[in-house]
């Protein structure tokens, strides 16, 4: 191999080496913290809300039944 061949080696592997990263990944803030929160944790809350009430419409219809069931 010509000396030009083997330093155009080593220069190709030098730069492949230069494009590595030693950091650690960073781990990504919560969903919170960032601009997607009215995307991703609006709607479970207002979803989680939904489900209360329609929670508490059925107890009282079951409330309801039970009364009168045994109001016969």
């Amino acid at each position: 191999m010509s000396v030009q061949r083997v330093l155009s080696v080593l220069l190709m592997f030098a730069w492949l080496a230069a494009c590595g990263s030693a950091d650690e990944p960073t781990k990504p803030p919560p969903v919170e913290e960032t601009v997607f929160r009215d995307v991703a944790v609006t709607p479970l809350e207002k979803a989680k809300n939904v489900q209360n009430v329609v929670d508490e419409q059925k107890r009282a219809t079951d409330r309801a039944v039970e009364q009168n069931e045994s109001d016969q």
